[in-house]
């Protein structure tokens, strides 16, 4: 665990280690300097603290298992006298808020890394402790609560990156090995990826530049983007990205705020950007806060922190904000409580409650009903922390913002049911992308007339919002029976009062025309139907009509010589003497009548 005979090695170890949390604080007892916050400050979010783990640890690892708890390992108490690194881990419960034991390393480590794997296993890989840095790596099975070893790395390796790739593997990169005696190391461009399926690590391309301390995110399409961090020439702000198909790595844009270090880990955002936070730059650290488009390959600036800061954690919660917490404020020389959320949507940042102990190089976790546990890390007094709180934020009860279309008009057609597409769009202050649903949906089939669409836009909170708005397909132009019947609608007579009269047996001559957007309608198929009517109110069963003659096909109109025609036969159609309803059903829905009486 410890190697007290050799106290060079200690000082040397502890230099180095320190300097992953306190590199470049050359600022203390200055202000800090703030930037502008958005107004709509986030204020109601809370800090419930868990019980304490059952040892301090800085330079920890900590990672969200399968089952919902979240495991904690390694580590050191390394601001004590007598520090000393750790094999120990342990289990946050969410659902008791207790901390429990599991399985111990094989392998005291600090500055490691924990990634889980598709199987459900976690790896931790590399670190260092007191016989140096390490190239060891272990699995930890949740299922059991215990740790085997698995294949050692190509090269040793502490503050590197460790990023899960799509095909399972996992790719280390980077970092720093500490070489025995005081203040000599080197720093690396090394990588390697480990296989679950084998349990081997094999050799990848190297990155150009050798860095710690430096961000890794897998990007949306499957490559990993590597920025900032420091090596030998100091800080700097060159990026890289690395193909996992050809196993190489090429450069990209540099960030915009110039050399940077130690910032929050790189976070995904939901519209594919990578936001990078803080971290320290020369003199005298940042709170600048910059966006990775992975499209173009460039940089952007958004919205800044309110307080430069650097070894903070950061976590991508619901609705794509980032809580960022704590770490070192390299302009006052403290170690902050403070907490801030970065909105993604606005790319604006706004202050939430802040820890009860200031805390850097803690880890953050989110947890699977969205709350965030802080873990571990150093105070502003140099003491290691056993302590751990969880970041709940605050209810979102503001439903979205849903726009729907003022109305659609749609242009006549001889179809009777026409598909109709169309656009309602939400907005949400929590939420980037709030569910949209709308009955009937766009692209659903509409009839003629007016049909009204409801639409709801519910967030991630579960708040609904409403509109509904109006689609009117006009029908086709009806201008009238032509003779020998003429009117139709309005103008085609009443019950007691038929538009025309004819002889039982006879055949009527049925015609019309119809247009849809000033032209003749030549297709579609129109049928004709008769009603027989006892009084103005009691209508007996339609009747199909029956055609005599070549003038139609069955119960359909025939266009010839520019009209729609039908000739009724008025005994076949079984027609009998009385007041009837001639109406005409053309093919767009639409229906036209007339009233008749056979004597």
């Amino acid at each position: 665990m410890k190697d007290t005979n050799h106290p060079s090695r200690f000082g040397f170890v502890k230099r180095q280690l320190v300097q992953l949390s306190l590199l470049l604080a050359i600022a203390t007892g200055l202000a800090s300097i703030l930037n502008p916050i958005s107004a709509h400050a986030d204020t109601a979010g809370t800090w419930t603290a868990t019980g304490p783990m059952p040892s301090v640890r800085w330079g920890h690892a900590a990672i969200r298992l399968p089952n919902g708890q979240v495991l904690v390992a390694g580590g050191s108490d390394f601001f004590s006298h007598d520090g000393a690194f750790s094999t120990s881990a342990a289990l946050y419960d969410p659902i008791s808020n207790t901390w429990s034991a599991t399985g111990s390393m094989a392998t005291p480590r600090g500055g490691y890394t924990l990634t889980l794997l598709a199987n459900g296993k976690v790896l931790a890989a590399g670190g260092a402790n007191w016989s140096g840095t390490l190239a060891t790596a272990e699995l930890y099975d949740y299922t059991t609560g215990l740790w085997t070893a698995t294949g050692s790395m190509p090269d040793v390796h502490i503050a590197h990156t460790a990023t899960l790739l799509p095909s399972g593997k996992v790719l280390i990169a980077g970092g720093v090995n500490l070489l025995p005696g005081c203040c000599y190391f080197a720093w690396l461009g090394t990588a390697a990826t480990y296989d679950p399926v084998s349990g081997t690590w094999s050799p990848t391309g190297s990155l150009a530049i050798p860095r710690q301390s430096s961000t890794a995110t897998l990007l949306g399409n499957g490559k990993v983007l590597v920025a900032g961090g420091y090596s030998r020439g100091g800080v700097f702000d060159i990026a890289e990205i690395y193909d996992p198909a050809a196993g190489t790595w090429s450069f990209t844009s540099s960030m915009l705020g110039g050399p940077n270090s130690a910032p929050g880990d790189g976070i995904l955002l939901p519209n594919g950007n990578v936001m990078v936070a803080g971290g320290y730059a020369p003199y005298p650290g940042t709170a600048s806060v910059e966006l990775y488009d992975s499209i173009s390959g460039t940089w952007s600036f958004t919205g800044s922190m309110g307080v430069s800061r650097a070894l903070h954690t950061a976590t991508l919660m619901a609705g794509g904000k980032v809580l960022v917490a704590g770490g070192y404020a390299p302009v006052a020389g403290v170690i902050s409580p403070t907490a801030e959320i970065y909105d993604s949507v606005l790319g604006t940042w706004s202050p939430t409650a802040s820890m009860s102990t200031g805390r850097n190089s803690s880890t953050a976790t989110l947890l699977s009903d969205g709350r965030v546990l802080v873990a571990g890390g150093v105070d502003d007094s140099g003491i290691v922390l056993a302590s751990a709180e969880v970041y709940s934020a605050a209810p979102d009860v503001t439903p979205p913002v849903i726009a729907c279309p003022a109305g659609i008009s749609v242009p006549c057609s001889v179809d009777l049911l026409l598909p109709v597409a169309f656009s309602v769009t939400a907005t949400d202050d929590s939420d980037p992308s709030p569910t949209v649903t709308s009955t009937p949906p766009s692209g659903s089939l509409f009839p003629i007339g007016q049909t009204t669409v409801n639409s709801t836009a519910t967030d991630a909170s579960g708040n609904h919002s409403y509109c509904t708005f109006t689609v009117t397909r006009a029908p086709l132009g009806f201008a009238g029976f032509l003779s020998p019947i003429g009117g139709a609608d309005t103008t085609g007579g009443s019950f007691a009062s038929p538009v025309r009269t004819f002889k039982m047996g006879s055949m009527i001559s049925v015609k019309f025309t119809a247009s849809c957007g000033g032209s003749a309608v030549l297709t579609g198929v129109h049928r004709l139907q008769a009603v027989k009517y006892n009084d103005s109110t009691s209508a007996g069963t339609p009747i199909d009509a029956t055609a005599q003659g070549t003038a139609t096909t069955g119960n359909r109109f025939r266009f010839a010589d520019g009209q729609w025609q039908f000739n009724l036969a008025t005994k076949a159609t079984g027609m009998s003497t009385g007041i009837w309803l001639l109406r005409a059903m053309l093919s767009d829905g639409s229906q036209h009548s007339a009233w008749i009486q056979i004597k």
